[in-house]
């Protein structure tokens, strides 16, 4: 746009580490560090025609080199984020808390969460501020084999304070998710996120629309302690959300 210059054309690669603990019965606590790598990737030969084969739109990148880095961001000429391939930082550290309020079906709770500056914005791995937000979490059963999630919630972002400070705007997110019990071990789910933009009016669209994020996966219990998750994700909007994401987890209870 006038102002603004964004390239973004990379893969990222993310460690995602959570500590949770209840408190009694019906409060959690959480602690969350991700571990981020920016890199060129391998993957564009195969997106380019995933996207093809299904008439998906890919925000331009097939006009691109594949495997090429790019992450520079710009307003006025002026460097705001300068993302560089292969090294591996901390993002933001996130303190967060949830509240049952009503634990019986459907139950409803409440969330409210801290972000801390621990990523380098500069790069790209975080804000440079203190962030917060809180969201409303309803679970409903649906008969004895499906579950169904809803959550709406806001953020409260100040600015992200890079080489140059940006105003951010507060802004809105919501989600359903429909899960199937298929077994006692075996669960499968699909997801449905939306979010709004907290950048207000760049003039590039796919920053200013608000984000799509629709996801499908399973969980599997390996035993009474520990269960791993597999997922994809595909941003139907193609704004403010990675083209593709692919994942697994892994959770162990003490």
């Amino acid at each position: 746009s006038s102002d603004w210059a964004v390239g973004i054309d990379l893969e990222a690669t993310l460690l995602d580490v959570q500590v949770k603990r209840l408190l009694g019965r019906s409060t959690e606590i959480s602690l969350e560090l991700p571990l981020i790598s920016f890199n060129s990737g391998f993957m564009d030969g195969f997106l380019e025609e995933y996207h093809s084969a299904f008439g998906f739109a890919d925000y331009g990148r097939s006009r691109r080199p594949h495997n090429d880095f790019l992450f520079e961001v710009a307003r006025n000429g002026k460097t705001v984020v300068q993302g560089e391939s292969g090294e591996i930082a901390p993002g933001d550290l996130r303190l967060g808390v949830k509240q049952a309020l009503y634990p019986k079906d459907p139950c409803v709770s409440v969330s409210a969460f801290v972000e801390l500056p621990t990523g380098d914005p500069d790069r790209g791995y975080g804000s440079g501020a203190v962030d917060g937000g809180a969201a409303l979490l309803i679970n409903k059963s649906l008969g004895h084999k499906f579950m169904a999630y809803l959550n709406a919630g806001v953020v409260f972002a100040e600015e992200l304070r890079a080489e140059q400070d940006i105003e951010l705007n507060n802004y809105l997110h919501g989600g359903v998710e429909l899960e199937w019990l298929y077994s006692q071990t075996v669960s499968l789910n699909a997801q449905f996120l939306i979010q709004d933009t907290p950048f207000g009016d760049t003039g590039i669209e796919s920053l200013d629309d608000a984000c799509t994020i629709l996801s499908v996966g399973g969980k599997f219990k390996l035993n009474p302690t520990s269960t791993l998750q597999v997922f994809f994700s595909e941003d139907p909007s193609t704004a403010g959300a990675p083209d593709f994401m692919v994942g697994v987890g892994y959770s162990y209870r003490f």
